[in-house]
Parts: C-alpha cells; sequence; structure tokens
C-alpha cells in the first residue's frame, strides 16, 4: 500500500508541474502579445488568444486594414484578411501552412473568387467588422 501511494503523490506533483507550466506560459504569452504600437503610418493592436495563438489588427493611415489570427503552433494554418479600401469587406484572403517550402495554402480575391467561397468572405467580413468595433471603442 505505501507505494501505491509514493506512486499517487508522484503523479499528483507532476499533474502539478504540468498545470503550473501551462499556467505560467499562458500568462507569458498573454503579457507579451497585447499591446498596442503606433506610428505615423500605422497602428497595430495585438492579442492573445488559446495557448500562445495571436490576432493581430493593422489599420494604416490609407485606410487600408490587415487582421493576422496565428494559432500559436508550429502545425497551424495562419490567416490574413486584408481590406484594401476601408469598406469593411475584406478582399483578399490568405492561407499560409508552416514547414513548406512553398507556404501559401490558399489564396482568395473577392473580385475573382466571392462567388464559390461566398460563406468564408462573409464570415471575414463580420471578424473585420468585428475587430474594427473592438478597437474604434479605445
Amino acid at each position: 500500500m505505501p507505494y501505491i501511494n509514493k506512486i499517487r503523490a508522484i503523479t499528483s506533483l507532476a499533474a502539478l508541474a504540468v498545470v503550473i507550466g501551462f499556467l505560467a506560459t499562458r500568462y507569458c504569452c498573454n503579457s507579451n502579445r497585447q499591446k498596442t504600437i503606433s506610428q505615423s503610418s500605422q497602428t497595430t493592436h495585438t492579442r492573445y488568444y488559446g495557448i500562445g495563438g495571436f490576432i493581430e489588427y493593422t489599420e494604416l493611415k490609407n485606410n487600408l486594414k490587415l487582421i493576422r489570427i496565428d494559432p500559436g503552433t508550429r502545425f497551424s494554418t495562419t490567416t490574413e484578411y486584408e481590406d484594401f479600401n476601408g469598406d469593411t469587406l475584406v478582399d483578399r484572403i490568405r492561407k499560409t501552412q508552416p514547414y513548406n517550402q512553398n507556404r501559401l495554402l490558399e489564396f482568395l480575391s473577392r473580385d475573382i473568387d466571392y462567388d464559390n467561397h461566398q460563406q468564408e468572405f462573409d464570415k471575414a467580413d463580420e471578424f473585420l467588422r468585428e475587430e474594427i468595433a473592438r478597437y474604434d471603442s479605445e
């Protein structure tokens, strides 16, 4: 019986160490990735989500808006939404994959691909409007 109690104690300590490590990583990612950088030509807001992922919203002075969604893992697809004229409609969607010589996975242009990818563009438009509202209120 003492042997089993010893194994339980070791297992509990190991689990506690993993949980503490997870929370520390999340805290570090959160504190390092929630920031705003303003320059004369652009303003970039970066916010943390998930375990190390981040969303970067950039607004240039010429009304160009860019959103980069990075899941934070080495094996996940990064998505970028681009609004070129400030009409809150995403004009281009780019998806890149990690660990590949040709990283571009998908490239969609509203002018050409909207009919075949309408749901994806509508979802991207809604996400862009949410990000604009989030930072316009600050």
